[in-house]
């Protein structure tokens, strides 16, 4: 999805890279006025809609935002109720507002922010996003409640241990 002044889609969602490289090619940068949350909501909402497997949004940006019409919240809310995680990679000097703002997108969702100051280092971004996606678990466990909405997920190790993941902070429990 590209974002500027509108929200377009650029690639319909697929694991082919070399399709995404494709779209990234044929697509300049967007410079000027952005709708960063307005582009997360329309994509977690419309484009992986029904999509099977695990979920990821690429998300290159400088996390600037100044025209959309949702807030960070929603673009979270939205993300976290489409099961995506959002990572995120920002090559350009971002404001300490960007910054954040890609830090949040991407720790609520279970995704991770890479902010790249030399252009080798998209490729070990990239390489350690692979690695991460290969290198999971899966926890299932039965919810105790059936209330409608937004749930915590606090995992606990037995032995007392601290343990550190990335991953989802909770699941949506949806209405019946």
């Amino acid at each position: 999805v590209g974002f500027s002044n509108q929200v377009r889609l650029m690639q319909p969602p697929t694991a082919d890279l070399a399709l995404i490289r494709e779209s990234l090619r044929e697509h300049p940068r967007q410079v000027g006025l952005t709708s960063l949350y307005d582009a997360v909501v329309a994509t977690c909402r419309d484009d992986y809609e029904g999509s099977a497997g695990q979920r990821i949004m690429l998300l290159f940006s400088d996390g600037a935002d100044n025209l959309s019409m949702h807030g960070i919240d929603d673009a979270v809310e939205a993300a976290l109720h489409a099961g995506i995680a959002i990572y995120a990679i920002s090559t350009a000097n971002s404001s300490t507002e960007g910054k954040a703002n890609l830090q949040i997108l991407a720790q609520r969702t279970g995704g991770r922010a890479y902010f790249i100051r030399k252009k080798h280092e998209v490729r070990t971004a990239i390489a350690e996003l692979t690695h991460a996606m290969q290198d999971q678990y899966v926890a299932t466990f039965r919810p105790a409640t059936d209330r409608a909405g937004f749930h915590n997920i606090r995992l606990e190790s037995k032995s007392g241990k601290t343990i550190s993941f990335v991953g989802y902070r909770g699941y949506y429990l949806d209405p019946d």
